[in-house]
């Protein structure tokens, strides 16, 4: 039945037990240390963020200088209305609204302020109904798309209006009813 002699089979013995320690060390030591390695270098890297952040100093009177300094450029910018208090906001926003479309040809039908001016409110939306042609209509949407401060106009419902004894040769009349909304200044919502 052993067909090998005893040198061959020491040999064997030997061979197969250093395959079993170098499969061992393959599959069970070398990922251990890669692992070990990898949580070193990463342990490395948040302690030398930690020593990074430990050593910088911020200086409030800076934050404060540049925080200053960011209101004042929001402030200059155009992009809000001018007014910080929602009721002068809500009139500067009619005004604004009623003078581009005016301008455009269009005709006011009615307008309204909707919200109350609450504390948390950053915004003021003026609901408006229009008359006017096609192009009256988009002069009066580009207006007051295109300007500053930034308004923005939601729930745009038109619809045709036939005039009675009108000519086929008059423009067709549109009635146009939208929401434009307008932003508070940040300092205003503090």
């Amino acid at each position: 039945m052993n067909s090998l002699s005893p040198i061959v089979q020491k040999f064997v013995a030997v061979g197969l037990f250093v395959a079993l320690v170098l499969l061992a060390l393959l599959y069970g030591v070398l990922p251990l240390t890669h692992a070990y390695s990898a949580a070193d270098e990463r342990i490395g890297q948040a302690q030398e963020m930690l020593t990074r952040l430990s050593t910088s100093k911020i200086d409030p009177a800076a934050q404060q200088q540049r925080l200053a300094q960011l209101q004042q450029a929001i402030a200059q910018s155009g992009d809000y209305l001018r007014s910080s208090a929602w009721s002068g906001a809500s009139v500067e926003l009619t005004e604004y609204v009623e003078t581009a479309i005016r301008d455009s040809g269009a005709q006011i039908q009615s307008r309204q302020v909707l919200g109350d001016g609450s504390a948390a409110t950053r915004e003021v939306v003026l609901r408006v109904a229009i008359q006017a042609d096609i192009d009256g209509l988009y002069q009066t949407l580009y207006a007051l798309e295109s300007r500053k401060p930034l308004l923005s106009i939601g729930d745009l419902n038109v619809q045709a209006q036939a005039m009675p004894g009108t000519e086929q040769d008059k423009p067709l009349m549109l009635r146009a009813q939208f929401n434009v909304t307008a932003f508070l200044p940040p300092e205003a919502a503090e």
